[in-house]
């Protein structure tokens, strides 16, 4: 199945649908109705049962529920036991269960908004369970003749140790540096929030660069050894389900994941970001040159605060540069047109990409006389 065929193009559009319910003003009744439904994937919900759990109508809940069953959050039941009279025949068809993709879907949302507004770790251990099961598979390798008959099953289940290992680190790391970027440029951080970035923040990011530069050199080492031996490494990963069905000619028609690692560019993939070439640094290179420009700029930001940055760690210099426009308006019509471009008095209406403070507390549409007061530091000693 390629990225350009119509049953590709069926399924993203399938898979697409399953987020229709968070659209809405009404995203919130879904998701009341979809807890219910979570975990139990054999338990059944009449509409009243539903209504009964989330306290909304009976008839609202019918059409909320069969709003997902449409988008494939939920199916009907196809038993209808032995019902005792035609009315009953009638409820009992009426019975929702949650799909396999409903449940995925809810559970991925429902993790994504309960850590929104949270800070996560960088779990560095994960990189020594990373460099033993990559030692593992080293270990187990060998020329198909001579490996061992529960030698493939080690190997499965190290593969699928490494990459799970991987893709939890990697998700962290991205997160973290990808909130700390966005902590360097906010203006809006009061001088107790920024000392306390930068008293602890810059000591747990230094802290988990040394470990992470630490092992990183031999877990490189480990890959490199792989990628000279992936000949001998996939043709023993070929036993899944997906590998069966490939086999029987069943792969356009049913789609099954595959064991991650059992492709050679998933191996290059896992390479990138450890392993140096020449002209390229990892990718854990990059994320570390990141993180410390995004550490100098909050120490920056804590001179600033402390009366003792420069003009350019400053926002005073910010604000003459801004007086000096003003000066030289040649008309009335000009300054305006500044003030506007400078403190968003122009129309709300913007057509492009999202700007970079898009996810300020405070929404981009709200005109500035109606947002709450921003403290912007300002070093009154520095020159402009």
């Amino acid at each position: 199945m390629t990225p350009q065929s119509p049953t590709f193009s069926t399924d993203l559009e399938q898979a697409r649908l399953l987020f229709r319910y968070l659209g809405g003003e009404e995203w919130q009744e879904y998701r009341a109705i979809l807890r219910v439904f979570a975990d139990t994937f054999f338990a059944e919900f009449t509409p009243d049962d539903v209504a009964e759990g989330t306290l909304i109508h009976v008839d609202t809940a019918r059409d909320r529920l069969e709003s997902l069953r449409r988008w494939g959050n939920l199916t009907v039941s196809s038993s209808v036991g032995n019902p005792t009279s035609l009315d009953d025949y009638y409820r009992r068809r009426h019975r929702y269960l949650i799909t396999r993709a409903g449940q995925e879907v809810f559970d991925l949302v429902e993790r994504m908004l309960a850590a929104v507004d949270e800070i996560g770790d960088v779990q560095t251990a994960r990189l020594r369970d990373l460099h033993r099961a990559l030692e593992t598979v080293l270990e187990h390798l060998a020329p198909p003749e001579d490996m061992a008959p529960d030698a493939p099953s080690i190997l499965t289940d190290a593969v699928r140790t490494v990459f799970d290992i991987h893709d939890r680190f990697t998700t962290e790391l991205t997160q973290f540096f990808v909130q700390l970027n966005e902590w360097q440029n906010r203006y809006d951080l009061t001088p107790d929030e920024v000392h306390v970035f930068a008293s602890v923040l810059v000591d747990y990011v230094s802290e988990q660069l040394t470990e992470i530069e630490r092992v990183a050199g031999p877990i490189g080492r480990s890959i490199e050894r792989l990628l000279d031996r992936l000949d001998n490494l996939l043709p023993a990963l070929k036993s899944g389900l997906a590998d069966r069905i490939d086999e029987a000619g069943l792969s356009d028609a049913m789609a099954v994941r595959r064991l991650k690692g059992a492709d050679g560019q998933e191996w290059h993939h896992l390479a990138a970001w450890f392993v140096r070439t020449p002209g390229r640094p990892s990718r854990l290179d990059q994320h570390t040159r990141q993180a410390l420009a995004a550490v100098r700029t909050l120490t920056t930001n804590v001179s600033r605060l402390a009366r003792l940055g420069t003009a350019m760690s400053s926002r005073r210099s910010d604000f003459v540069r801004l007086a000096g426009f003003f000066d030289r308006a040649p008309a009335a019509e000009q300054a305006h047109m500044i003030a506007a471009a400078a403190f968003g008095l122009g129309s709300c209406r913007r057509l492009g990409t999202l700007s970079s403070d898009s996810d300020d507390p405070e929404p981009t549409v709200t005109p500035w006389r109606d947002a709450p007061r921003a403290s912007v530091p300002l070093s009154r000693w520095s020159m402009a």
